[in-house]
């Protein structure tokens, strides 16, 4: 879609005279055209290409134009972050903070390549013995 072409609108009535100094301002007057920027004396306004959405369309818009790098971020993100929310579904308040200290260390390292796999699998050990002692702790509450 091409942008609209820019309406320059001039305001030489209304505008005091020029100083000797204001070399933005050659012919007395100030030009606006249609943009949002400011550079010196001119500013700039342009009408959005599409005219405002209604309050649930945004939600529309991402779910249709969800790209293939979106989806492999969302699943990035949820591969770094599993020892937290293994870690959830398990037992004590101390090991949920290690494992979310450990994936979001995990996820600033994930910039360098195999950076994040330590904190990654360190993180996912305390999960699992964290869900583990939940488990074995609700077998032996029901056996007799």
């Amino acid at each position: 879609m091409l942008p609209k072409p820019a309406k320059i609108v001039c305001d030489a009535t209304n505008a005091p005279a020029s100083q000797a100094g204001d070399w933005h301002d050659f012919s007395g007057h100030h030009r606006y055209y249609d943009s949002s920027a400011c550079n010196g004396d001119e500013r700039f306004r342009r009408e959005p290409p599409w005219p405002a959405s209604a309050p649930g369309q945004s939600l529309r818009l991402l779910s249709a134009h969800q790209s293939a790098m979106t989806a492999a971020t969302i699943g990035t993100l949820l591969i770094l972050l599993l020892p937290f929310l293994l870690s959830l579904a398990g037992q004590g308040g101390m090991a949920k903070m290690l494992c979310l200290v450990l994936s979001a260390l995990a996820l600033l390292l994930s910039v360098k390549e195999y950076a994040a796999v330590l904190p990654w699998v360190i993180g996912m050990l305390i999960a699992g013995v964290s869900v583990w002692e939940r488990i074995r702790r609700r077998r032996l509450a029901r056996a007799p």
